[in-house]
C-alpha cells in the first residue's frame, strides 16, 4: 500500500495545531511507552508573507528538517526526573497539544494512517530528553 502524505491539506491552516490533531485523530490504539512523545510534523506554510508560492519541495523539506512538532501521545514516564539517565527537567513537561522544538534527525519518522484510507499524518517519536523547547507559536521558528 503506498501511503501520501497530507502536508500540502495541512499547510495554511488558519488553527495548524487543530488541523494536526484531527488528521492524526484518535490515538489511543497506540500507546507510546516509556520516555517517548510522538508527535505531529508541522508543515509551515505553502506561500511567503509576501505572497511567493513555495513549491511543494518546500513541505517535504519541512517534513525532513523542519524544527517544530505538535505533541499528540506521550509515554508514562515522559518528562519525569531520573537522574539515573541524566534526565532533569527542572519541573518542566510538554502535554498533548503542545508545539515543541526538536532536531528532526533525533526521532523516528512514520506516517500514521487514517483507518481505511491511504492518507497518512507525518509523525515521529522522539524521546524527552531530545525536546530543545515548548513554543506558543509554530510561525517563530525557522
Amino acid at each position: 500500500m503506498t501511503v501520501r502524505l497530507n502536508l500540502r491539506q495541512l499547510a495554511d491552516q488558519a488553527d495548524p495545531r487543530k488541523a494536526l490533531l484531527d488528521s492524526v485523530g484518535d490515538t489511543s490504539g497506540i500507546e507510546v511507552f516509556g520516555n517517548l512523545i510522538m508527535v505531529a510534523t508541522y508543515a509551515g506554510q505553502t506561500k511567503s508573507a509576501g505572497g511567493i508560492l513555495f513549491a511543494d519541495r518546500h513541505l517535504d523539506e519541512n517534513r525532513f528538517q523542519g524544527k517544530v512538532c505538535l505533541v499528540v501521545a506521550k509515554g508514562p514516564l515522559a518528562f519525569k526526573e531520573d537522574a539515573a539517565l541524566g534526565a532533569k527537567f527542572g519541573g518542566r513537561t510538554v502535554d498533548v497539544g503542545d508545539w515543541v522544538f526538536v532536531r528532526f534527525s533525533n526521532g523516528m519518522e512514520f506516517a500514521l494512517v487514517k483507518q481505511g484510507t491511504n492518507e497518512g499524518t507525518s509523525c515521529r517519536i522522539f524521546e524527552d530528553i531530545h525536546v530543545i523547547a515548548r513554543v506558543d507559536d509554530p510561525a517563530l521558528i525557522y
